[in-house]
């Protein structure tokens, strides 16, 4: 009787451990549409090795995960298997096993966008034609978003070569896609549009191809380096690596067409270019930074949006607090130091395109045409030798040959927009120059604030093609990071406010100097002859003389001895606002003169050298 009872016992017990080594394969199968990914939790039984075939020639071999990702390159239906074993220990073949499979749907989350245009005169009809799952649409010109429905219609108010583009997104699948097409603006038949190729004949020197369309009668190239040409197929070399935007202005009686591209010129020399683009929209006030910087090494940034906020992510959005104009700039660092700055005008809230102005100079004549896609209620030219027109595209004579700060300003739409540019009719194109404009904020007039604030806006000419600046406003405060800035002073009182530009490309570099008198009841103001300023540095039998001019003009230096004879010619040529340093050739020990004579006054400044 006894060992019946064990027998049975054993019997027992053989039979549950044989119930429990039988494995039972259960799994939760859960598809991620947005990702094309499925998800596997394994929640078999009674198995220690388990085999997961997603169905794509995918397997994962595996002992104690519970929880399986897989994305699928491809939509389709495929047939997911889990297989659960038990292994001995002494055998990779299993004891017994267990298979459970099920069918998943992976759906195409991909979308392809795709557009028609219609070009009738000055508009253009859009038709959204693509393809997919999408959410959002956008459709913009020149990267100024003025739609976001299925069709659209643009009308241009000139002729010309742009760039349309589609946008279409989803953000539940992540799916993004664009297309961009050039679309030509031709307009009426006697309309010109300007449009040119490119050619490399050796690695700085370019082949420029007009392939400009209608009829034309002036043709006027900016190389972007300050130098320019009104031959028809012109051959350009750049002295300096860089990136330079090459503009092409065609004109004729009747209409006026810009086109402009980058050429980017490179040797050893070139590491670091900062570049961007901004997409804007007609009915937002946030905007889209795209960074297009060209790096060799790790860098850091700094975006200034003109609005007082800064940023240092590679890739920003930014949200302004109201329309207008803005001049962004994006900084390039290097060692906690800062290498590089390129700043661009951007238009936000409002479907027109940023608004600026281009030339066509010949000898002292220069014929400016405003570059936007809407017509202005008004528009004013400030030509920056005291004169002024209302004209839409004047014809300016200037009395001589000089450097030249242009402002225009025009209401858009209601809002006022305004470019300010140097113009340089000196012989020397490819020099660097530099001014800026002060205003005195008539809002913190009226308001009594504690501080007084003042709104600078600097302009180049030049071979701007890399460059850095900075600001020395004469508080002791230093900017480096906008060209477009405000700055608060707390006292009243007359500050030397300088801006100099550098370009460590070339070597150039330039500086201009404002004396700006702050005050309760005024605006920023500044003397019309300003008197230079004059710093004298000795040791022993040598002097130098620093000669800070505030305004263009011809100068004649020379130094006289005590008994009035002249001892030596210093300079004779013209002079921009910027610091200059002579070397004085001092003979022997005793007093001296230093006469500087400019077109409406002369200073007479005493030396002592011992």
């Amino acid at each position: 009787m006894y060992r019946w009872s064990v027998f049975i016992i054993l019997l027992y017990f053989t039979a549950l451990l044989a119930a429990k080594s039988q494995p039972a394969a259960k799994m939760v199968v859960k598809v991620i549409d947005s990702a094309q990914t499925v998800e596997i939790k394994n929640i078999s039984s009674g198995a220690n090795y388990f085999i997961i075939d997603f169905g794509d020639g995918y397997l994962i071999k595996d002992t104690i995960t519970t929880k399986y990702t897989h994305y699928y390159s491809l939509p389709g239906e495929y047939s997911v298997c889990l297989i659960a074993m038990n292994l001995t220990n002494v055998s990779t073949t299993p004891v017994s096993s267990d298979t459970i499979c099920e069918t998943v749907v992976i759906p195409d989350t991909s979308c392809n966008a795709q557009f028609d245009v219609n070009i009738e005169n000055y508009t253009i009809r859009l038709t959204n034609l693509s393809t997919g799952t999408y959410k959002k649409i956008y459709w913009s010109v020149n990267d100024v978003v003025f739609s976001k429905k299925e069709t659209a219609s643009y009308s241009f108010i000139r002729p010309g070569i742009y760039q349309v583009k589609l946008t279409i997104e989803n953000d539940r699948t992540g799916c993004s896609s664009s297309k961009d097409s050039n679309i030509t603006i031709v307009g009426d038949s006697f309309n010109c549009v300007a449009f040119y190729t490119d050619s490399f004949i050796d690695s700085n020197t370019v082949y420029f191809i007009n392939q400009s369309k209608g009829n034309y009668s002036q043709v006027f190239w900016n190389f972007g380096d300050g130098s320019s040409s009104t031959e028809l197929n012109p051959i350009h070399t750049f002295k300096h690596p860089g990136k330079y935007k090459v503009q092409l202005n065609m004109a004729n009686d009747f209409s006026q067409s810009s086109y402009e591209s980058f050429i980017f010129i490179e040797n050893s020399k070139i590491d670091d270019l900062p570049d961007f683009t901004a997409i804007t929209y007609y009915d937002s006030l946030g905007v889209t930074f795209i960074n297009k910087s060209i790096v060799k090494s790790p860098s850091n940034y700094i975006w200034s949006f003109g609005d007082g906020v800064l940023s240092y992510d590679s890739i920003p959005e930014h949200f302004y607090n109201k329309p207008g104009q803005y001049s962004v700039c994006l900084s390039l660092l290097k060692n906690n130091r800062i290498k590089a700055t390129t700043c661009k005008t951007i238009q936000v809230n409002k479907p027109a395109s940023n608004f600026s102005f281009t030339t066509f100079i010949k000898n002292k004549e220069v014929i400016f045409f405003p570059l936007l896609d809407t017509v202005p209620e008004s528009i004013t030219w400030h030509f920056g030798d005291g004169n002024i027109s209302t004209s839409f595209a004047p014809i300016h004579i200037y009395s001589k040959k000089d450097v030249y700060d242009v402002y225009v300003k025009a209401n858009i739409n209601g809002l006022i927009s305004e470019d300010y540019q140097l113009i340089n009719l000196l012989d020397n194109q490819g020099k660097l120059f530099v001014r800026f404009k002060a205003i005195q904020l008539e809002n913190d007039l009226k308001q009594k604030a504690t501080g007084k604030k003042v709104r600078y806006r600097g302009a180049l000419t030049g071979d701007v093609s890399r460059i850095r600046f900075q600001w020395n406003y004469g508080d002791g405060y230093i900017d480096s990071l906008s060209l477009t800035n405000e700055h608060t002073y707390t006292e009243n009182g007359v500050y030397n406010s300088c801006l100099t530009v550098f370009n460590d490309l070339t070597g150039d570099s330039a500086t201009y100097c404002q004396q700006i008198a702050i005050g309760d009841s005024v605006y920023v103001k500044q003397e019309s002859n300003p008197k230079p300023e004059i710093k004298i540095f000795s040791s022993g039998l040598q002097a130098i003389a620093n000669c800070t001019f505030y305004s263009s003009d011809y100068a004649k230096i020379d130094l006289y001895d005590v008994q009035g004879r002249m001892v030596q010619s210093v300079f004779n040529g013209h002079v921009e606002p910027s610091v200059y340093s002579f070397k004085l050739k001092v003979m022997s020990a005793g007093i001296y003169f230093l006469h500087i004579s400019l077109k409406n006054q002369k200073i007479v400044k005493k030396i002592g050298v011992y």
